[in-house]
This record gives structure tokens, sequence and C-alpha cells, in this order.
């Protein structure tokens, strides 16, 4: 089962690329401002450095992300079943050998329940995500030295009275198992990966 991450990283790609739109049109404005000092002031204030600003800073971020990542390494997550039924029940295996000697704040493995709505508010269009751990598995933080390996198997469930996943045009209900581990001084290492939970009630022995 493949990270949602991927797609995120993407996005800030295609972003970071289409801020770069306006300095591309900047030499244009300069020519036909004749290169006078006093015009081409306006172009780079008003294009070239918020530009700047906006694709310097995007990267940055960017970067720290995946320096943040690199610290920790990537874990092997297993999730038994890639399609569950309300109420059913799976595994979820985590492994991982850590790349760096790292000092974690916190360790966790989630069950997620998110849902996410889109409503038009007069000539605004507004989303507003609700999120929900319905399951938490903690493990030990502290510090770990590069080469370390854990390995640890829970059982999760989506519950009985959960919703199925939902994909309609203004509104989306998804479940997700979520790694999540705490850097000191660095953002949260956080990868997720989605499951797909059919309209249909698990038999009651399996609850």
């Amino acid at each position: 089962m493949s990270p949602t991450n991927n797609s995120r990283s993407l996005r800030v790609i295609i972003i970071a690329i289409a801020a770069t739109i306006p300095l591309c049109i900047f030499p244009f404005i300069l020519l036909a401002s004749g290169g006078q000092g006093n015009s081409a002031i306006f172009p780079i204030l008003f294009f070239c450095v918020p530009t700047a600003l906006l694709v310097g800073g995007g990267l940055v971020w960017f970067g720290i992300r995946k320096y943040s990542h690199s610290r920790l390494g990537k874990p092997d997550i297993l999730i038994s079943k890639d399609e569950l039924r309300v109420g059913e029940s799976f595994s979820v295996q985590f492994a991982h050998t850590f790349a760096n000697d790292i000092t974690l704040e916190e360790l966790v493995v989630q069950l997620v329940y998110r849902e996410t709505a889109t409503y038009q508010q007069g000539t605004n269009t507004r989303t507003v995500t609700y999120e929900d751990v319905i399951e938490e598995y903690e493990l030990p933080a502290g510090d770990y030295r590069a080469g370390y390996m854990m390995a640890e198997n829970y059982t999760m469930r989506i519950p009985p009275d959960g919703m199925h996943t939902l994909r309609v045009r203004r509104n989306r209900i998804q479940w997700f198992v979520r790694v999540k581990a705490g850097i000191p001084k660095l953002p949260d290492y956080v990868e997720t990966f989605e499951l797909t939970v059919i309209p249909e009630l698990a038999h009651e022995e399996e609850f």
C-alpha cells in the first residue's frame, strides 16, 4: 500500500514551478519598459521580490521537511487488507531500522478518520476538515542509535458504527493508518496510508 505523502510532495513542486512564472514574464516587462531604471523598479518590486520570497520560503520548508524524513529513515508498513468492511479488524505490521542516531519525542501508529466538507459562503468557497484518532499505539520515545531495529504488530478495527469511504463533489470521508514521529527542532515525520472502507457491515463474529 503506497503512502499518500508522495502526492503532497508533487503538489509542492508544481506550486513552486507555477510561482516562477512571473520571473519568466519579468524580462519581457523590463524590455517593454525600455530598460529605464526607474520604470523597471516597479516590475522588480511587484513581480520578482514577492515571487522570490514565495519560492524561496517554499523550497526552504520543503528542504527542512525532507531532511526531517531523512533523519528518521522510512518505516515499513504492511497492512493486511486493502479493502475493509465497516466493523472489520485488520493487522498493521510496523518495522523500522533507524538510519541515524536520533532522539524522538514521540513515535505513534494511528488509525485516523477524516471528514472533509466544502461549502459555499456567499462568493467564497470554504473547506472544513474534521479529524479523529480512533486508535493509537505509542512506541517508546527517547534516544535511538543508527542501525537499531524495531518491529511491532497491531490489530486495528474500523468501528462498527463508522462510516464507509465516501468521495462525492463536496464531501469526502477517508480512513488512514498514520505513522507520526516527533523530532526535536524539526518538523514531525508524518506518513499516511489510505484505507478503503466499503459500505458493507462485517459479520458479528468479526467485531
